[in-house]
């Protein structure tokens, strides 16, 4: 018997490519109504075990039971299928509750009352990307360490760029705050050589890649990566840095307890914005110390972010799922 697709939709690129290691067929919605969740063809190709779709080509098979899974990634996407009561739920918690403000305390309540909902009324299943997201929602769930999919080696600048530079990677950056780092990361950019690649249309400089191989092509030519998200407002790492330390690039932090890199080990550790600028420049500096780290960084990836691990965790997790989803 034919296995069943699974149903998803379009948070970001670098995840589903994860996923999609799975022995799976996907559908994924990149559309719903008149809000466009594009693939964006810059930051990954589409997987070939993926198919994109809008949420009205998809609907009926909501209703008929046509999907072994629906894996949701937002809030929004959970307010979207109330109506069809899928028995068959897995949310990924990709960010945490926010609790540094009243509002944010306020509105991180709200998330976990529906995911909370969609738990005990639905049996929705929870897998949260690292042990720090799972904390700050405080809800029963499964940890799938992500993992960096590699760069296709064909797309990889075989030089790097004659002035040495780091980078950073994110989109509309500025507009997101503390969330991507940016008071940290605009106090550098003065005094630091930088790329900050994305879409970022408020910061001048910034360069957007035209497609996925421009992007790989920019990001693989500079020679170390910043990370300038602070502990109340994130992890120590995200999917962009772990890429940069597959790719053997040095990292400069500032001070985070979740982070994996260990100061002089397999990067560089600050305590503010002023130690980053000093540690960065240690880097333009010393191209051994750049090769050095940026050598046990990719041991760090290959040591503790293992893409079978990751597989294992889901594998486990679509095996828990309810083979009839519609409700009873």
């Amino acid at each position: 018997m034919q296995k069943r697709p699974i149903l998803t939709f379009n948070h970001h690129e670098s995840y589903l490519c994860a996923l999609a290691g799975l022995d799976e067929k996907f559908d994924v919605v990149t559309r719903y109504k008149d809000l466009d969740l594009g693939w964006n063809i810059r930051a990954r190709s589409v997987p070939p075990n993926m198919t994109l779709r809008s949420f009205d080509e998809i609907k009926n098979g909501l209703r008929q039971d046509r999907y072994q899974t629906v894996i949701c990634h937002t809030i929004k996407t959970l307010f979207w299928l109330l109506p069809y009561r899928r028995k068959n739920l897995v949310f990924v918690e990709h960010i945490p509750l926010f609790k540094n403000t009243l509002m944010q305390r306020m509105k991180g309540a709200g998330k976990r009352g529906i995911l909370l909902f969609w738990q005990k009324v639905f049996g929705a299943r929870v897998v949260a990307i690292t042990d720090y997201k799972k904390e700050s929602w405080a809800i029963d769930a499964v940890v799938a360490k992500n993992f960096p999919v590699p760069f296709p080696s064909e797309l990889i600048a075989r030089e790097k760029s004659i002035e040495v530079r780091g980078a950073y990677v994110g989109n509309r950056i500025k507009e997101r705050g503390t969330e991507l780092g940016w008071p940290l990361l605009e106090s550098l950019l003065p005094h630091a050589p930088l790329l900050v690649l994305g879409n970022n249309p408020q910061i001048p400089g910034a360069y957007v890649p035209k497609d996925f191989k421009d992007f790989v092509e920019q990001f693989t030519r500079c020679h170390f990566y910043i990370y300038p998200i602070e502990a109340q407002d994130g992890d120590g790492f995200n999917l962009s840095m772990l890429e940069a330390m597959q790719l053997g690039l040095a990292v400069v932090t500032i001070k985070n307890p979740t982070s994996p890199i260990q100061h002089e080990v397999n990067g560089l550790v600050a305590r503010d914005g002023a130690e980053m600028i000093t540690q960065i420049q240690r880097l333009c500096d010393d191209a051994s110390l750049r090769q050095r780290l940026g050598a046990e960084a990719r041991r760090t990836i290959e040591q503790e972010f293992s893409p079978r691990s990751f597989l294992q965790v889901w594998a486990r997790v679509l095996a828990e799922i309810p083979q009839n989803g519609v409700p009873s």
